[in-house]
């Protein structure tokens, strides 16, 4: 089949955007796209289309960059370990 929409307009899926399969022509709008992170359920088959999966779509813009999150036990023996390693170049 053919996709075909503008990829110079800011909507990926406007009134022109469409999927031509071989006997079918289907109208792709907002009611048929999928986010990322959303599930999908009580469904058995699904025919998907990647549009866009890159660092620049909106999606990817607006998650924050998760945080490194470290155990109190972790932060002491680190600097413990630092601390040593320092001690023993100084003796």
């Amino acid at each position: 089949g053919n996709l075909s929409f503008k990829p110079a307009e800011t909507e990926f899926l406007d009134d022109d955007s469409s999927y031509d399969g071989e006997d079918v022509k289907i109208s792709l709008d907002v009611n048929q796209m999928l986010l990322r992170g959303s599930s999908l359920r009580n469904t058995e088959y699904v025919y998907g289309v990647v549009i866009y999966t890159g660092h620049e779509s909106k999606i990817m813009k607006n998650s924050a960059s998760s945080r490194v999150k470290k155990s109190l036990i972790e932060i002491k023996t680190n600097y413990f370990i630092i601390f040593t390693f320092g001690f023993q170049i100084i003796a």
